[in-house]
C-alpha cells in the first residue's frame, strides 16, 4: 500500500502539517526576528514503532511544507541509550540506522541511570529527560516531538483511575482538577488523569502530536509502508510484579484490545480527545 492510500499514514501526516505553523508562531513569540520561517526541530526515537512512524510522518511533512513556503527547518532524530542491558547499544545504533533510511540524521545521547537512587522506570526517565533538555539547549532547537499515542492516552486514563490515591486525585477534587493541562504521563510526577499534548521539562518544549488521534495500529502500518523494522521492547511485556511499566503492559494486552472488541477500534482516539 502506497502512503497516498492509507488512511493511518494521511491522519498521521495531518496532524504533524498542523504543528508546523504553531511551531513558527510560538518560535516568533520567544522573540526571534524570522524574515522566513527557520527551525530546528527534534524527535525522540527510541527505535519502537510509535517514534520510527513519528520521524516519518514528520520528515514528509516537513518536506511538504518547505515546498510551499520559504521554510528553512532542520529535521534530528534523538536517541538515548540508557546502557541497561547489554543490548542497549546494539538497539540504539539499529534505531540510528533506521534514521538513516528515512533520511534524518541522528544523535545517539549515551546517559548514567542511577537505579540506586530513582529505580529503573524512574531513573530511566529522568536520565532521558535531563540528557534531551541539555541537548535541545545546546543545538537551539526549537521543540523536540515525542511518540506517545491515542493508546498510551488510553492507558494513562485507566491506570490513574484505578490508582486515584497515588495520582493525589478522588471523587472530590476530580473535578476541581485541570484535566487538559497535566504535565505528563509519568508515574511519579504530580498526576492527572490525562498526559497533556505537550511538557514543558528544564525549559525545553516537548510535544506529543499522535496523543489524540493516531493510534499504535496507525504507527504499526506507517512503519509496515515504509518497510522500516521497529523494536519490541520486551520490558513493556507484562511481569507478574508491581511496577508501572508492567501495570500499563497489563492494560495494553488484556483491557485495551476489550475495550476495542467492545466500543470499536476508534476507542482510544475517542476517549484521548475527552
Amino acid at each position: 500500500m502506497k502512503y497516498e492510500k492509507s488512511k493511518s499514514y494521511q491522519n498521521a501526516l495531518g496532524t504533524i502539517t498542523n504543528i508546523l505553523p504553531s511551531v513558527y508562531f510560538d518560535a516568533e513569540k520567544n522573540n526571534k526576528k524570522l524574515s522566513n520561517v527557520n527551525l530546528k526541530i527534534g524527535v525522540a526515537v527510541s527505535g519502537g514503532r510509535d517514534s520510527l512512524a513519528l520521524l516519518i510522518v514528520t520528515k514528509r511533512a516537513i518536506n511538504s511544507y518547505i515546498k510551499k513556503h520559504n521554510a528553512t527547518i532542520e529535521l534530528v532524530a534523538i536517541i538515548v541509550n540508557h546502557n541497561l542491558s547489554s543490548s542497549s547499544e546494539k538497539i540504539a545504533e539499529e534505531a540510528k540506522e533506521n534514521c538513516s533510511k528515512i533520511g534524518v540524521k541522528s544523535e545517539i545521547l549515551n546517559v548514567t541511570v542511577n537505579v540506586e537512587k530513582d529505580g529503573y522506570e524512574a531513573g530511566a526517565r529522568t536520565a532521558r529527560y535531563d540528557a534531551m533538555s541539555e541537548y535541545v539547549k545546546l543545538q537551539n532547537l526549537d521543540y523536540v516531538l515525542l511518540g506517545h499515542t491515542s493508546d498510551d492516552q488510553f492507558e494513562t486514563v485507566i491506570f490513574h483511575l484505578a490508582n486515584l490515591n497515588k495520582a493525589n486525585l478522588n471523587k472530590s477534587n476530580m473535578n476541581k482538577a485541570n484535566l487538559n493541562k497535566a504535565n505528563s504521563g509519568d508515574a511519579n510526577l504530580d498526576l492527572h488523569l490525562f498526559m497533556n499534548d505537550s511538557l514543558l521539562y528544564n525549559d525545553v518544549i516537548f510535544k506529543r502530536p499522535f496523543l489524540s488521534s493516531v493510534s499504535r495500529q496507525d504507527t504499526t502500518e506507517i512503519c509496515k509502508i515504509e518497510l522500516i523494522d521497529f523494536y519490541d521492547d520486551p520490558t513493556n511485556k507484562y511481569s507478574d510484579d508491581d511496577s508501572y511499566n508492567s501495570m500499563r503492559s497489563l492494560i495494553r494486552e488484556h483491557i485495551t484490545p476489550g475495550f476495542k472488541k467492545v466500543f470499536g477500534e476508534d476507542v482510544c482516539n475517542r476517549i484521548a480527545k475527552h
